[in-house]
C-alpha cells in the first residue's frame, strides 16, 4: 500500500465502525501496531521493536505515537496526521526524531547521527506524490568511502537507475569526525552542508574544512594540515 516501505512485519489490532453510504462514508476507529519491524524502500537500515498508535475518522488519520529501535542505541519517534477527503489522502505531516541512529549505504558511507525531520506531501513525479523530507542532522561520526576524484566511480553512480521514493532538503552539521576515506587517503573534516534530492538531481553544497589527514597522489604521500 505504501511504496516507501520495502518490507515490514508485526502484529496489528484494528477496531472500527463503518456507516453512511459509498459516496458519504462515516468511519471511526483505532489501530495499534506491536512487535513490528520495518525497512524503508531503497534503504538498508532496519527498525525493530516498532510500536504505533493511530486514531482515524473519515477526515483524518492521527498518529499519536510511533517508537522504534535500531540496534542497541538507535531510537526513532514520530507523531503526525493525514488529512482525508472521501477516504483519499489530501495532505499529511509527520514529525520524526532520530537519536543515535546509524545510516549507511554499502560502499558509499556510514554515519552515526541524530536529527529532527518534517515529512509532508511533496512534488508529483511520474503521476505519484512523493514525500518531501526537511530537517537538520547532527553527525557524531561518519566515514565517506566514495571516491569523488575517481571518474569511473562517479560515472557508475550517475548511471545507476534507482527508483525515487522521496525528495528531501537536509542540513548536515559536523564539528568533527567526518572522515573521507577513499583508497588513496584519510582526511577528517568539519562540515556545514546541505543535501538536496530534487525530482531530477542530487545536490550537495556548503562548506568543508579539512582538519588533518593524509592523501596519496602519483605515489607521493601528502600530509594535509588544513583545507577549505
Amino acid at each position: 500500500f505504501v511504496p516507501q516501505i520495502g518490507w515490514s512485519r508485526g502484529r496489528f489490532d484494528l477496531s472500527a465502525t463503518v456507516g453512511g453510504t459509498a459516496q458519504h462514508p462515516r468511519l471511526a476507529g483505532a489501530l495499534t501496531v506491536r512487535e513490528g519491524a520495518v525497512r524503508l524502500a531503497g534503504r538498508e537500515e532496519v527498525l525493530e521493536k516498532v510500536t504505533a498508535d493511530f486514531r482515524f475518522d473519515e477526515t483524518r488519520v492521527t498518529l499519536d505515537s510511533l517508537k522504534g529501535r535500531q540496534g542497541s542505541e538507535g531510537r526513532v519517534r514520530a507523531v503526525g496526521a493525514l488529512e482525508l477527503k472521501g477516504l483519499s489522502v489530501q495532505s499529511y505531516r509527520f514529525d520524526l526524531a532520530l537519536r543515535d541512529f546509524t545510516a549507511s549505504e554499502a560502499g558509499l558511507y556510514a554515519a552515526q547521527m541524530g536529527g529532527d525531520f518534517v515529512i509532508t506531501n511533496g512534488p508529483r513525479v511520474r503521476g505519484a506524490i512523493l514525500p518531501q523530507v526537511t530537517g537538520q542532522v547532527s553527525l557524531r561520526r561518519a566515514a565517506v568511502l566514495f571516491d569523488f576524484a575517481n571518474q569511473s566511480e562517479t560515472q557508475q553512480l550517475a548511471a545507476s537507475t534507482q527508483p525515487l521514493f522521496w525528495t528531501y532538503r537536509v542540513k548536515v552539521d559536523a564539528s568533527r569526525n567526518l572522515h573521507w576515506q577513499p583508497a588513496d587517503g584519510d582526511l577528517e573534516f568539519s562540515a556545514d552542508l546541505t543535501l538536496e534530492q530534487t525530482p531530477d538531481s542530487l545536490l550537495i553544497y556548503g562548506d568543508l574544512h579539512g582538519e588533518r589527514g593524509t592523501y596519496y597522489f602519483l605515489s607521493n604521500r601528502f600530509t594535509v594540515n588544513h583545507a577549505t
